[in-house]
């Protein structure tokens, strides 16, 4: 009977110990934190985000020049220490409204746009831009027709008209479909006039009308986005914040510094929430109510087990 007992005694003492091993549980308490800068971006668009005319950049590869997303995604690095941030840049030069939307239909960014606090979106230039580089092009070395540029222009007024009611359509499009892929806030960035530079009046008020309709497009469309509006930040200033000096339209160095600013102050006007974990493991409720039964189950033995010895004893 004693060895019974004991037996019991010993399978209960196991319990409590194998009880303590296995029954604990993980618990987790979750912080909110609001912030003004955002721990995740996507950057959408085409050769002006992608840091086109940049050093460090490639089409494979544009994270390794200073294009104004690489310099937000370094300032907002240092502002959030310690912060799961992300920035994703999946803009790609050369691309039109009519690319974007293709890239958005794929459901190759929908993860991105999932995670994402803000997308933030530069596209349409090549859009209207494209018949506007044969001017461009026209202008370049010493032997420049002008007049030949003139009789081009109405012609040029027609393909950027239908190309601007284009715009317009898909950049509606674009609007939508992120919107119903992301709970992310949508900006997208107006346009500047880079042809400013070239200082023929026919040319410039050509070009400058045609761009602020573009930019006119942008902002009366905006229900379900935000502007950022670089134009007038570059206005008079081509020279100085693009590489025109050599008929390239992109922004140089100069320019990307200006355009991070301008999106950064636009950015930090609204609030954005990222979460902190803090987990650690305990015995939980149920192993410690087991611990406590295995505990009383084996006084009770122990005190059988006296009783029986005393028996023992006094026969």
């Amino acid at each position: 009977m004693n060895k019974k007992i004991l037996s019991v005694s010993a399978l209960l003492f196991s319990g409590i110990i194998l009880t303590g091993c296995s029954m604990t549980e993980t618990e987790t308490i979750t912080t909110t934190h609001i912030t003004n800068t955002p721990p995740k971006m996507l950057f959408l668009g085409d050769s002006i985000p992608d840091g086109y005319g940049l050093d460090g950049f490639s089409t494979d590869d544009n994270s390794h020049c200073m294009s104004y997303p690489n310099i937000l995604k370094e300032k907002y690095r240092e502002e959030l220490q310690g912060v799961d941030t992300q920035m994703i840049n999946k803009s790609v030069s050369g691309d039109t409204t009519q690319n974007l939307i293709d890239i958005i239909d794929s459901g190759d960014i929908d993860d991105y746009l999932k995670e994402s606090d803000v997308i933030i979106v530069s596209i349409g230039g090549n859009d209207i831009l494209q018949p506007i580089y044969g001017i461009l092009n026209g202008l370049k070395g010493d032997d420049a027709d002008i007049f030949s540029i003139a009789s081009y222009i109405p012609k040029l007024g027609d393909d950027i008209d239908a190309a601007l009611v284009t715009f317009e359509e898909n950049l509606k499009t674009i609007s939508d479909k992120l919107n119903s892929k992301t709970d992310g806030k949508i900006f997208v960035q107006t346009l500047y006039d880079p042809t400013e530079y070239i200082g023929i009046d026919l040319i410039t008020d050509f070009t400058g009308k045609k761009i602020s309709t573009f930019n006119n497009i942008i902002t009366s469309n905006a229900e379900n986005y935000t502007v950022i509006d670089i134009y007038p930040s570059f206005t008079g200033k081509s020279g100085e914040l693009t590489n025109m000096p050599d008929f390239d339209i992109h922004p140089n160095a100069e320019g990307h510094k200006l355009i991070a600013d301008i999106v950064d102050t636009e950015l930090k006007k609204y609030e954005y929430t990222y979460y902190t974990y803090e987990s650690w493991e305990h015995i939980s409720n149920t192993a410690i109510g087991l611990i406590c039964g295995c505990i009383a189950l084996a006084l009770i033995s122990i005190i059988l087990i006296v009783i029986l010895i005393r028996k023992k004893k006094k026969a």
